[in-house]
């Protein structure tokens, strides 16, 4: 059985297995709940049969599948696949509660809400176990060797990417680069094999699946050179997109009529008027009971801030929001006073100007929650892509400025990415695929996987 295979195989087992617990345990806890009386339902017979129930959990398990949510296919964090999850769920919470009235089940309503509730969650945060749980045991099952042509910034850059997912697809093996002497060692101390004549000899000698072109411009003669070599050996072949090719290469491969067919596309930014509204109802109570949530601990955190050094508590920039129009960020002020507030941000956590309470801050991202107040008065949504300073605006290429087409967040995709601890001006190809694909499921995902996010920050 090839590797891909009992990838595809385990990765089944787990899903399936983890959405039958979820299902099943949630029914379960839903009735011991309603017994045990706390609800404040009266108790009463109740007579369903156990064929019912299985054929309501058939029906789930077909509609998180017609959802897409049991495709092994790879993406940005895994967000297709958890996105047909959420898709799957409400559809299958829908379907339940229209059954419910229609064929006027016994089931107590306490049972069913319970179970309405809580299977969301469920059967998310069970997913994200399941994908934990490949990335700790069965991770040299996705790996692919990866040979990257490229040793310069992009191909670095790529490297640091893949070393820093948790279930890595690719196991990079080294660098090919006819601009740099083999032997030489770059990102992450891989070595440098030498150039393209060495190719076939490193396939051969490192068993490699998969070559990654990641070069700013590759030139035609290169990449005819190794698309000859992969077909030959039967590999795959991938180019990273660079800016270079993002902006002059608006190209997709698209099945018309059964044909693969390079066609010209464009970025679809749909109004979408009804999600706009609940969104923004949404994010207007959400923020407003947030901010209610929290203000015990802006109280705290404010005393710490004043107590250090008697500065400002709020940290207020220029952002540029909703086509085009500026407005001003709040944060908590995690900067000694005397910073520059257009200086670029601190990557590391013992950067000078940084004060000891701003650490604790930004670890715990609690610096954020002032942008509650952005959020509450429409400048920005919980969900969007990150609203940048006026002089990188100013820099923006004109598929970049698609960014202001929509209201800017306080967390997206790119928060949720590989690529998350790099400049978010280097990645626009996140916020563009926010923008195309934006609906209430993904935003719930986002949600859901920044909170997971924080909470590992913390424990790490």
């Amino acid at each position: 059985m090839s590797k891909s295979i009992k990838s595809k195989t385990v990765n089944w087992i787990l899903t399936i297995l983890a959405d039958s617990l979820s299902f099943w345990g949630v029914f379960s806890i839903s009735i011991m709940f309603y017994n045990t009386g706390l609800s404040g339902y009266t108790r009463s017979i109740f007579d369903v049969s156990l064929m019912e129930v299985f054929l309501a959990f058939l029906l789930f398990i077909y509609v998180l599948y017609n959802n897409g949510a049991y495709r092994k296919k790879r993406d940005f964090a895994g967000i297709r696949r958890l996105k047909g999850v959420i898709k799957g769920v409400l559809q299958a919470v829908v379907i339940y509660i229209v059954l419910a009235y229609t064929i006027k089940y016994q089931i107590p309503r306490i049972i069913s809400i319970t179970f309405i509730l809580t299977i969301p969650l469920v059967v998310i945060f069970s997913r994200i176990f399941v994908q934990l749980i490949e990335a700790k045991l069965f991770h040299h099952l996705n790996q692919e060797n990866a040979l990257v042509y490229g040793a310069g910034k992009v191909g670095k850059a790529f490297v640091a990417a893949v070393r820093k997912l948790s279930s890595a697809p690719l196991n990079i093996v080294g660098f090919v680069d006819d601009r740099i002497p083999a032997g030489d060692r770059a990102g992450h101390h891989l070595p440098i094999f030498g150039g393209l004549d060495e190719v076939e000899a490193i396939i051969h000698q490192h068993q490699i699946d998969h070559i990654i072109v990641a070069i700013r411009e590759p030139s035609p003669t290169i990449n005819l050179a190794l698309k000859e070599i992969t077909d030959r050996h039967h590999i795959a072949m991938s180019f990273h997109p660079t800016q270079k090719l993002f902006e002059n290469n608006p190209y997709k491969l698209k099945d018309i009529a059964g044909l693969p067919l390079l066609s010209t596309t464009r970025l679809m930014i749909d109004p979408k008027p009804f999600y706009n509204l609940f969104k923004r109802v949404f994010d207007f109570f959400t923020s407003l009971i947030g901010l209610l949530l929290v203000s015990p601990l802006w109280v705290i955190i404010s005393l710490a801030i004043k107590l250090k050094d008697a500065g400002p508590v709020l940290f207020k920039q220029t952002r540029i929001g909703l086509n085009g129009e500026p407005f001003n960020i709040y944060k908590f002020r995690t900067m000694k006073v005397d910073s520059d507030k257009y200086a670029h941000c601190p990557t590391d956590a013992l950067d000078p100007r940084i004060t000891k309470i701003g650490r604790w801050l930004r670890k715990l991202s609690l610096d954020e929650i002032p942008q509650l107040i952005n959020v509450l008065r429409g400048e920005m949504s919980l969900v969007g892509p990150r609203p940048e300073m006026p002089f990188i605006v100013d820099t923006y290429e004109l598929y970049e400025r698609k960014r202001l087409s929509v209201i800017p967040g306080i967390t997206g995709l790119w928060q949720v990415s590989p690529a998350r601890n790099a400049e978010i001006h280097d990645n626009p190809e996140y916020d563009l695929l926010y923008i195309e694909h934006r609906d209430l499921s993904l935003d719930i995902l986002i949600l859901i996987l920044t909170i997971v996010f924080v909470f590992r920050s913390i424990t790490h």
